[in-house]
């Protein structure tokens, strides 16, 4: 089976029993934490189990050029990886790194009662997730077994069938992972929430349940990190705000441009506001998330043109789903992934 990022969750889960059993007060403190890394694990391998299976071959496709698409958008992902700052990265590794960094505070009361055990357990985080280098390795991992066969997009037209099963494996690898995490939790009395679970409480209720750990609104740029409290849900009014400062700053842009994405971003908040009582709080958070890394990326002095247009490209997608109940929402989408292809 191939290998998966929730494998090594396992053995966190089984570790944080242990030190629990006789302790219900460090039990609540511990789960939530973990609730917190498996959440951030999940969310980041679902979106890119999401990615892989947009691969051509799950079509039957004959086409050479939608291999070469995909697999150009492979390259681009694997890129992002390497560079320093690079949005795949910075989604992939920062909540992860912020849990990491709370542990010696979250965990204080173990190192009171079992300074051996708070050791392993937090050697056990370090090697799978908290440092960049091993969570790139993951990411590597599962992108390899597609690019590393071959970039060569003949190829994949006459053996897509084999990249599409190894596709699925993957995919059935995390699943049985999840699955055995599950079981594993059921058998000690301890709720793991799923992707969909968590989101909503923290929509909707943020850290006041005892469940969910909001570690951070983060903004990140070339030059620092800004981490500020969150105490309640997160704000989508807010963040696009953010995200107008920031296109306002940005060196890269005319005075013109930056009013004409200013107003679009508007529009969105606008858009998402409209369906906010009616569109599922998942669902709007995914269109602000988005939003946010398209305007990160514009911003730069180069910004990478084959990651905007999978950016934007992903903002339609993510509008798509609230299309139903907003579709002004898909309208404005339309006219900011129409911005950005006329900056190239």
């Amino acid at each position: 089976m191939p290998t998966v990022p929730e494998s090594d969750l396992q053995q966190v889960l089984s570790r944080l029993i242990d030190a629990t059993t006789k302790n219900t007060s460090a039990r609540k403190t511990a789960v939530r934490w973990f609730n917190r890394l498996y959440y951030d694990v999940r969310r980041w391998n679902e979106s890119f189990i999401g990615f892989l299976k947009t691969y051509p071959g799950f079509a039957s496709s004959m086409l050479p050029t939608e291999y070469k698409n995909f697999l150009g958008r492979l390259g681009e992902y694997r890129d992002s990886l390497q560079e320093r700052y690079g949005t795949v990265k910075n989604d992939l590794c920062t909540g992860l790194k912020i849990l990491s960094a709370r542990y010696s505070r979250d965990f204080a009361w173990l190192y009171k009662e079992d300074e051996p055990l708070y050791h392993e357990i937090r050697s056990l985080i370090d090697e799978s997730y908290a440092t960049e280098i091993q969570i790139i390795r993951v990411a590597y991992s599962v992108a390899d077994f597609i690019y590393g066969i071959s970039s060569d997009e003949d190829w994949h037209v006459q053996h897509h069938a084999e990249i599409a099963n190894r596709i699925r494996d993957y995919e059935e690898a995390s699943k049985q992972a999840v699955a055995n995490l599950q079981q594993m939790a059921e058998s000690a009395g301890i709720s793991l929430l799923d992707i969909s679970e968590y989101e909503t409480i923290l929509n909707n209720e943020g850290s006041a349940n005892p469940n969910v750990m909001v570690i951070g609104e983060i903004t990140m740029s070339q030059d620092n990190i800004n981490i500020k409290d969150v105490v309640g849900p997160v704000n989508v009014k807010a963040r696009l705000d953010h995200v107008t400062q920031n296109v306002n700053t940005a060196s890269t842009f005319t005075d013109v441009q930056k009013q004409e994405f200013s107003a679009l971003i508007e529009e969105l908040k606008q858009a998402l506001a409209s369906a906010a009582s009616v569109a599922k709080p998942e669902d709007t958070q995914r269109v602000t998330q988005v939003a946010e890394m398209v305007a990160a990326e514009v911003k730069k002095e180069e910004p990478n043109k084959s990651f905007l247009t999978i950016s934007t490209e992903g903002l339609m997608e993510a509008a798509k789903a609230v299309e139903a109940v907003a579709p002004a929402v898909l309208r404005v989408a339309a006219k900011v992934a129409a911005f950005v292809a006329g900056l190239f």
